[in-house]
């Protein structure tokens, strides 16, 4: 149907609430900082964790001509992977390393190396890297900002994430820094929700506890 025809067609409007602009006072009293976060992943206490970014998306458009004008369309948000660090920690009062951790759940859900592929066995399986394994493998993946009384005030939800990578830092005689482990993860969708102190509207706004980093360990 051509663009000049369409002058009469309706419009629904879905009268979207326009949300208040946020007070200046708190932006000089109560600005965020970076270090007021918890990242939940099964098996890695929150301690563990160095940094993890927050998801983020770009919405592709495709351009339209019509005579002299360009016009842009949106078409799709495409978002963006995300990666996170975890501190490797070696000791006897845990039951894995950290890379060892990360392993198993590829091994154990997802991957089979070579050797271990036995193409004549019916009762055992061969993995194969399929997309639910991988996601299982993962486990929920959240994050959590918090406030300084310990509250949370946001938390991002990536549905479907599972690993697309894994780096150790090099190991090297010329430095004493801390040895980590970088891990990219992709996802279809992030999840995002806000909630309000204790006395706010949202009934859900919850509490979180520091955690106990006196006893952390890898579980």
């Amino acid at each position: 149907m051509s663009f000049f025809f369409e002058k009469d067609r309706k419009v629904t409007n879905y009268n979207y609430p326009v949300p208040p602009n946020l007070p200046r006072e708190n932006a000089l009293t109560e600005a965020q900082q970076q270090y007021r976060f918890i990242l939940n992943i099964s098996g890695i206490d929150a301690a563990y964790i160095k940094d993890v970014q927050r998801p983020s998306y770009t919405l592709q458009t495709q351009e339209i001509k019509l005579l002299n004008w360009t016009s842009k369309y949106p078409k799709t948000i495409d978002w963006k992977d995300i990666s996170f660090t975890v501190i490797e920690v070696f000791s006897k009062e845990v039951i894995n390393s950290v890379a060892g951790v990360f392993m198993d759940k590829l091994l154990y859900t997802a991957y089979d190396t070579p050797n271990l592929l036995n193409p004549q066995s019916i009762n055992v399986p061969n993995k194969d890297l399929a997309k639910r394994d991988l996601i299982d493998s993962l486990g929920p993946f959240k994050i959590r900002i918090l406030n300084p009384a310990g509250d949370i005030v946001e938390e991002w939800v990536l549905r479907n994430a599972f690993i697309v990578g894994m780096t150790p830092t090099q190991v090297t005689y010329a430095s004493e820094d801390l040895s980590t482990l970088s891990f990219n993860v992709t996802y279809d969708w992030a999840e995002f929700t806000f909630f309000k102190d204790s006395g706010g509207n949202t009934p859900n706004a919850r509490r979180f506890s520091s955690p106990n980093f006196n006893n952390a360990s890898i579980k």
